[in-house]
């Protein structure tokens, strides 16, 4: 079993942060989830979502998935995780 996949990126002066959460599904690799959050100040520590997409609760969800940024970077590092976790279980299952 594969562990979900995340990336998170946050801004410069550390008051935004975007995270992708991505699954296995049929050797596919699907976004699961996307969040985009703002913190107030830097004192503050509660993250202010202003966009959530989830494929499993699209009632839930403020954003189409067509509309989810995903740059190229963040798809290459999820490609990499699950490379990384399927070698993993690989070695695993040989012994």
């Amino acid at each position: 079993m594969v562990s979900p996949i995340c990336v998170v990126r946050v801004s410069e002066d550390g008051l935004e942060q975007q995270s992708w959460r991505f699954c296995l599904i049929d050797l596919e690799v699907i976004l699961d989830q996307y969040s985009k959050g703002k913190l107030p100040s830097k004192r503050h520590r509660v993250l202010h979502n202003e966009a959530h997409y989830d494929r499993l609760s699209l009632r839930a969800s403020t954003m189409k998935l067509a509309a989810v940024p995903l740059p190229d970077d963040v798809a290459a590092e999820a490609r990499k995780q699950v490379t990384d976790q399927v070698k993993v279980v690989r070695e695993y299952l040989r012994g």
